[in-house]
């Protein structure tokens, strides 16, 4: 509890979001780095030097040494401090956590109360987001997949269902990779595992209760991310409906897709397979990308991969709703389709 009528502190996380309020993280940068609330802003109370410097101070002379240590070090800060917490607050009203919710977003949500500014403190800080994070991700949904070779363009159609007003979670964009061997090209920087869940559990809470969710049939790991186990073990369970295109037009795509990849990205994934591809295959696709052959490399990469493709499939055989050739069908159709199969699936058609 707190006697600062500018101070409020929420420990419901749903309640938090429903603020709708800037976010800011008073943990030091490299704590924010590893993981926080998507979203938030860092306005670090403590630089990385300055929390290394606390905590050995803390484990040698004690807690009141190490808070006196901290405030001569945060004392000519303040002043930016201060105006930093007002230039990110939306109508004088922010949103402040901490590592546990203790004493740095204590002294910040003070200075910033200090400007009048409404101060909404989440006790428990991110310690408690990531109690949250871990429910959330564990809450079991109606789940829908969509599997496919590569190249078939499920992640396209996951966007146009999203477009039709579909649930979905696409999560090669919440770990900033395609999946493939190739899938960190053209991408940003993969987050955290950590932050990875953290970006899961935000969007997994926005699937409204009762609804059928769609997602990708993915492997376990997305890069250097790992989906979690509450929800890998929904999908390995989930019904799923496969798309197909003729193999033509999925080369067509992937030679699309990483035009503007340089030979060295290229090199670099192709020795990332090497051993899966086999030495002759993985030596022709090498020769076709040094005589500018992208189509030659997808095709000799696309033996590979449909072999996994195969195995996928038969092993999955008992939760396949349909296998659906999508080379001719227009998008509109296929989408309306199906929302068809959801519907019949999980009786939502009387």
């Amino acid at each position: 509890m707190t006697n600062n009528p500018l101070e409020q502190c929420v420990s419901d996380i749903d309640a938090l979001f429903a603020l709708n309020l800037p976010i800011v993280d008073v943990r030091a940068p490299i704590e924010f780095e590893k993981g926080h609330i998507p979203g938030a802003i860092n306005i670090p109370l403590l630089t990385n030097e300055d929390r290394h410097q606390v905590g050995l101070c803390y484990r040698q002379f004690g807690h009141h040494k190490a808070v006196e240590l901290g405030l001569e070090l945060v004392g000519p800060r303040l002043g930016l401090l201060a105006k930093l917490g007002r230039e990110h607050s939306a109508n004088n009203q922010l949103i402040v956590y901490c590592q546990r919710g203790g004493k740095r977003s204590q002294s910040m949500s003070w200075l910033w109360s200090q400007l009048g500014i409404q101060v909404y403190r989440l006790a428990g800080g991110y310690k408690r987001f990531r109690h949250w994070t871990g429910q959330t991700i564990l809450d079991s949904r109606r789940v829908l997949l969509l599997a496919g070779g590569t190249g078939v363009g499920k992640t396209d159609v996951l966007l146009a269902l999203a477009e039709a007003g579909e649930s979905i979670v696409n999560l090669e964009g919440l770990a900033n990779h395609k999946g493939s061997a190739f899938g960190a090209i053209g991408e940003a920087p993969q987050p955290t595992q950590s932050h990875f869940e953290n970006r899961l559990a935000i969007a997994l809470s926005k699937v409204k209760s009762g609804d059928v969710v769609w997602l990708e049939a993915e492997s376990r790991r997305i890069g250097c991310c790992q989906i979690p186990d509450g929800l890998w073990q929904q999908m390995t369970k989930a019904p799923r409906i496969y798309l197909e295109r003729d193999v033509t037009e999925r080369i067509e795509r992937l030679c699309l897709d990483y035009q503007e990849a340089s030979i060295v990205e290229l090199e670099r994934a192709l020795q990332g397979i090497r051993k899966r591809l086999g030495s002759e295959t993985h030596l022709r696709a090498l020769q076709s990308l040094h005589a500018n052959d992208r189509q030659g490399v997808v095709e000799q990469v696309l033996s590979y991969y449909d072999r996994w493709y195969e195995k996928h499939k038969a092993t999955y055989q008992d939760q396949i709703l349909e296998v659906i050739d999508i080379s001719t069908m227009p998008l509109s159709d296929l989408i309306g389709y199906l929302k068809t199969l959801k519907d019949e699936k999980y009786g939502l058609i009387e």
